[in-house]
């Protein structure tokens, strides 16, 4: 006598369906956040590490010229306008140090971050500028060198806003702090010990108003 199977079950159905889909789109919900944040700050790393690199550049600039820094905006003898990473290219193994890897815009002349001038130079005007010596900046811990916090980037048609920017009071009166935050809603900067870090923008506008115009911007 043959023995009646039970039939198979065919596949999912519709409210099974409408169950797993459902999950998965909030495992994706939840996920894709964390996943964005990770890549975020892998970029923000990758950033830190190309502005102690820039660190260490300017500091072998300054070894060879006299101990003075270089300047934020140079001319040649012909008239040629110079810009400090130019002068750093000796210095640099790799032109990608000059790019932010979370910017999306990139500036022209090749280099997103900005040069502390105020500090670093006795004058910002080309052909009067040149850099100061180490000696005059003792504050090397607190004194910043580069940022990718660019208030104004040259882009074709010439100084443009700010990707990201965000206007930030000043906490002691002074002027507000206009600039990139394109890390997680900070900003990078590197001082003149070589250290490196991510910087709130209350922490940028600190920075910007705590010192006159002829002094180091400090923390």
């Amino acid at each position: 006598m043959s023995r009646k199977q039970k039939p198979g079950r065919a596949g999912f159905t519709l409210v099974e369906l409408l169950v797993v889909i459902a999950v998965v789109a909030l495992l994706a919900a939840l996920l894709f956040p964390a996943f964005a944040r990770a890549r975020e700050s892998s970029r923000r790393a990758a950033c830190q590490n190309n502005l102690r690199q820039l660190a260490l550049a300017i500091h072998q600039y300054a070894q060879d010229s006299d101990g003075r820094y270089p300047v934020g905006l140079g001319v040649t003898t012909t008239g040629t306008p110079v810009f400090w990473h130019q002068q750093l290219k000796p210095y640099l193994q790799d032109a990608d140090v000059l790019r932010c890897p979370s910017r999306t815009i990139p500036s022209v002349g090749a280099c997103d971050y900005d040069l502390n001038a105020a500090a670093l130079n006795y004058s910002v005007v080309p052909k009067v500028n040149s850099g100061k010596p180490d000696a005059a900046l003792p504050n090397s811990a607190t004194t910043w060198m580069n940022t990718d916090a660019v208030v104004t980037p040259m882009t074709a048609s010439g100084p443009g806003p700010a990707e990201g920017a965000q206007t930030v009071p000043s906490p002691c009166g002074g002027p507000a702090f206009t600039g990139s935050v394109l890390h997680s809603g900070g900003a990078n900067y590197s001082f003149l010990d070589g250290h490196a870090k991510w910087l709130t923008p209350q922490g940028i506008a600190r920075v910007t108003c705590e010192n006159g115009p002829t002094q180091p911007f400090s923390l």
